[in-house]
């Protein structure tokens, strides 16, 4: 039977490959636009009326007033948009036209609404580019409506997603400015929510536009962070954050304040994830750069990132640990005030319960608080049983993992021999047979990998003498 589907399936292949290909082709589509429509459409914080004005089947008023045409009618009511675009050309031709009309503001609104369904599509960006909608939906912004402002801020979203020329052409608009102010006047309203989203979609798609007015919005989301109560609208403005300090330069760190760095970290402790996740991403690129580090320290930072390990996810577990690996590089804490701290042990309970990625982190932060040890560390570091985590981590699949945990052991073997006397001799002694670390390094003397058998043999040979 299953010899037979396999045939037939092949046969298939030989006989129609152009079907199979166009097949492939539009199921890829709509998949990339349902994802997209669904980016766009989710918890955006339109108006209240917004779901009810844009099904035009369900409000004759609209369709009365605009759709004058069959063509019209079934472009509307329809959610899949064919290949050819140039059956779109007379209604993007009729929406331009009306759109330019400024005097009646009930048929402007209804195009934007008919234009926020052209927008999602993929395959239509090019031709609404070329038609300058973009040019349009901006000079919409001196009209004295928040319903226009507001559909035509959100037309401007959609038409930035895709195309890094739009969003160029928007940050640089004289108008750019005007949406801006939306987000400060109306941050309680829907239009300040849909401004907000439109800045920060402009920021977060890739690649990352660099402009003059690219300050203008570090200070904004700056500014907006303690003052959203939206969530969602909160997690947006965070991620944005996130890549303005993740390009950070030195004329826009100045923008940083003490203030700002006190309430990211403070968000480190939320219970939401989602919103968690980027305030810790925003304090490791400050610590990448070497910037505030002091005030970092000063906010507690460690105390914070325990409570963000006691999440399970592991995207924030990781980054958790990655944290406090910077700031032990960068010795913004003593080793010896770390490895007291709750942070080693709260790392050695949890990090065997997550994937490779997760432990890849935690064997670096380990090796590297070895590597800094002095006596009173490494005993410290010993009495918590961080010698029985890492050879746990001689298990691991992977190479890397694997590596730096031998790079950690072969570490201790050495301030072993430097530090340790008596009592703490027997305790590191019995750690290593109760845990069968020896007999796993041996194992992997005989491995592939010339870095990791090399490691080893030099522990085996440590360990004899």
């Amino acid at each position: 039977m299953a010899d037979h589907c396999l045939q037939r399936l092949q046969s298939f292949h030989k006989i129609f490959p152009s079907d199979l290909k166009q097949r492939r082709t539009e199921y890829c589509s709509e998949l990339r636009r349902q994802k997209r429509e669904l980016v766009i459409l989710k918890n955006r914080g339109l108006s209240t009326d917004f779901s009810k004005l844009v099904n035009i089947e369900k409000n004759p008023e609209i369709k009365n007033q605009i759709i004058k045409t069959e063509k019209y009618k079934t472009f509307v009511s329809s959610k899949y948009f064919p290949n050819n675009t140039k059956k779109y050309e007379k209604i993007i031709e009729f929406l331009k036209s009306h759109l330019n009309i400024l005097s009646d503001k009930q048929l402007i609104i209804n195009c934007l609404l008919i234009l926020i369904e052209l927008t999602l599509s993929i395959e239509l960006e090019e031709l609404l580019y070329q038609n300058k909608f973009v040019d349009l939906c901006l000079d919409l912004l001196d009209f004295d409506s928040k319903l226009i402002s507001e559909y035509s801020i959100w037309c401007i979203s959609n038409l930035s997603i895709g195309n890094p020329k739009t969003r160029k052409e928007i940050i640089e608009s004289f108008n750019f400015t005007k949406i801006i102010t939306f987000c400060n006047k109306y941050i309680e309203n829907s239009l300040g929510k849909v401004s907000t989203w439109c800045l920060t979609t402009i920021i977060r798609v890739r690649p990352m536009i660099f402009s003059e007015k690219i300050p203008l919005l570090l200070e904004l989301f700056i500014n907006l962070t303690p003052l959203l109560n939206d969530q969602e609208s909160l997690i947006e403005v965070l991620w944005a954050l996130e890549r303005l300090t993740n390009n950070i330069s030195a004329t826009l760190a100045i923008l940083i304040k003490r203030r700002f760095l006190l309430k990211i970290c403070r968000l480190i402790s939320n219970l939401n994830n989602d919103i968690a996740l980027p305030c810790l991403k925003i304090v490791n690129n400050l610590i990448r750069q070497r910037l505030k580090v002091r005030d970092i320290v000063a906010c507690h930072i460690l105390d914070l990132v325990v409570k963000a390990l006691s999440s399970k996810n592991y995207k924030l577990v990781k980054e958790g640990i990655c944290t406090v690996n910077q700031l032990t590089i960068l010795e913004a804490y003593s080793v010896t005030d770390i490895s007291k701290h709750k942070i080693v042990k709260k790392t050695i309970k949890i990090v065997p319960y997550f994937g490779e990625s997760v432990r890849i982190e935690a064997a670096d932060f380990l090796s590297n608080l070895i590597h800094l040890s002095n006596f009173q560390s490494l005993n410290e570091l010993i009495k918590k049983k961080c010698i029985f985590f890492l050879c746990g981590l001689l298990d691991s699949v992977s190479n890397q993992v694997k590596y730096l945990a031998l790079q950690a052991i072969y570490e201790t073997f050495k301030l072993y021999f430097k530090f340790l006397e008596g009592d703490d001799k027997n305790l590191y002694f019995e750690q290593m047979e109760n845990c069968s670390g020896l007999s796993q390094i041996e194992k992997l003397v005989y491995s592939n990998e010339p870095h990791i058998s090399d490691l080893a043999l030099e522990i085996i040979d440590l360990y004899k003498d």
